[in-house]
């Protein structure tokens, strides 16, 4: 279009200088063709630059239409931005509302143990090591007691359900990441260690016992598992008892055994249990003096307890009765 105008007037130009001095005066002439052909010339250059601005023009439509169609592939979501730092990154792709994650970002949430101001809820710590800030998520969260009802005012933490589950309260009161703590759940944290094991005391009975006057003096014999009680031969015997005479005045009955296997404790043979005889290191001899009202406490040849005692005025003598049991 343009350089058709231009021809136009250069033919009017030319046609022009032919008849000039046949309309007009030669200098009238001369200035209106000029004019022209400036007019033209400026026409030219305005009808050009619009040309080649034109397509610039339509760039930031292009650049507008690309952005969104990129920014349209963005799911808006909490995501790690880095290792230590959690963003909301919108639709446009672009991030918004950083926090910082002390302890580290894991799956858009900061690890527990760090104190980090998510939009929506009070800065709480998070006791548990290991585990993730979990998304509220609305499906999958649970009323602990069960029922649908929610409420506003609830921090969001960890905390222990009941004795063998976790879970994440959220700011509606309702639970997620419910989880089960296999050494039990305490102080909103999964015990890491077992229990110890509740140790039952093992029941002891008594297999035999009975009650004998020593009946001589001098030593006697005691094996307590065949009831051989006081005799002056018994082939393996579990204690030798030995009765002074009641002239020399001795209160007490000497007791020895072939090993380090006796002791005497104060407490009466009436009362007395296995615990009472539990034999240790720093108690066990090879001999000892029993006296009234004490207990004579025997690891037995078949390594049972055997526990024998009782009471006298003065010094014991050949009536003196002792009475005797044998513990499994």
């Amino acid at each position: 279009m343009v350089q058709h105008i231009y021809t136009q007037i250069t033919k009017i130009y030319i046609t022009a200088n032919l008849r000039r001095g046949k309309v007009l005066g030669k200098m009238k002439m001369r200035f209106l063709l000029d004019s022209l052909l400036i007019t033209a010339l400026l026409l030219l250059i305005i009808v050009s630059g619009c040309a080649k601005q034109a397509p610039r023009d339509t760039l930031p439509d292009q650049a507008s239409t690309i952005a969104a169609d990129e920014g349209a592939q963005c799911e808006e979501k909490w995501m790690c931005k880095n290792e230590f730092t959690k963003a909301l990154r919108t639709s446009s792709c672009s991030f918004e509302q950083e926090s910082p994650c002390p302890s580290g970002c894991i799956e858009g949430g900061c690890v527990p143990g760090s104190s980090v101001s998510v939009p929506g809820t009070k800065p709480q710590e998070a006791p548990q090591a290991g585990l993730d800030s979990p998304t509220e998520e609305k499906n999958s969260a649970v009323e602990k007691d069960g029922s649908s009802k929610s409420s506003p005012s609830c921090t969001p933490v960890w905390t222990c359900l009941d004795k063998k589950r976790i879970g994440y309260q959220l700011s509606s009161c309702k639970f997620t990441k419910v989880d089960e703590c296999p050494f039990g759940c305490e102080g909103g944290r999964c015990s890491t260690t077992a229990p110890p094991k509740e140790t039952v005391a093992q029941e002891h009975i008594v297999l035999a016992d009975g009650s004998k006057a020593i009946g001589l003096l001098g030593n006697t014999y005691i094996d307590f598992s065949q009831k051989k009680i006081f005799l002056l031969d018994v082939p393996e015997h579990d204690v030798k008892i030995y009765l002074y005479s009641d002239t020399q005045g001795y209160p007490f009955i000497k007791a020895l055994s072939p090993a380090s296997t006796i002791w005497t404790v104060d407490k009466s043979i009436e009362g007395i249990i296995f615990e009472d005889c539990k034999p240790s290191n720093d108690k066990l001899s090879s001999y000892a003096d029993l006296i009234s009202g004490q207990t004579l406490c025997v690891v037995t040849v078949e390594k049972n307890i055997a526990a024998m005692g009782g009471t006298w005025l003065g010094a014991p003598n050949t009536k003196t009765v002792l009475s005797w049991k044998l513990f499994s």
